[in-house]
């Protein structure tokens, strides 16, 4: 069984090796195979993760942001950092999500005209392709992630 972990109810943490040609979920037969722990395995992908962030791409219009990166787009759930840096540069809290692991879409969280917008583009992306992940909607409360309610946009 593959490790894994619920980061929300409808995303799930997977780890994998990348060996040049293909990647491999990682069990405990092969973290003892290559003789990692699982504190070995959290470390280094958290390391592995943050180095690839910061060579994201933002593409950005008035009311949505799109961040692509990929492979990992969708990991910049792991790190509030990232995510309080993309606030400062919109001005205030965000609504995120994680569509794809290629890209994720945010807008600011008290503009509820981009809020629309986002909700619009959310629903054009056909979810059926085997990378996309949530169409729900997420922000951080300090370094927790919450999901958003619709009415909570709406009110």
């Amino acid at each position: 069984m593959p490790f894994c972990k619920a980061i929300t109810p409808d995303l799930l943490l997977t780890f994998a090796i990348n060996d040049g040609q293909d990647f491999t979920s990682l069990n405990p037969i092969l973290l003892a195979k290559y003789n990692i722990s699982e504190e070995q395995m959290w470390d280094r992908g958290l390391d592995t993760g943050f180095a690839a962030i910061q060579n994201s791409q933002v593409i950005a219009s008035e009311a949505v942001w799109e961040i692509r990166l990929d492979e990992m787009a969708a990991c910049t759930i792991l790190y509030p950092s990232f995510w309080h840096g993309v606030e400062q540069q919109m001005g205030g809290p965000v609504v995120i999500n994680f569509a794809h692991k290629n890209f994720v879409l945010c807008a600011r969280k008290n503009n509820s005209e981009h809020l629309r917008t986002l909700i619009n583009v959310i629903n054009e992306i056909g979810f059926e392709d085997t990378h996309s992940l949530s169409s729900e909607l997420y922000t951080f409360e300090g370094d927790e992630i919450q999901r958003v309610e619709l009415r909570q946009i709406d009110s």
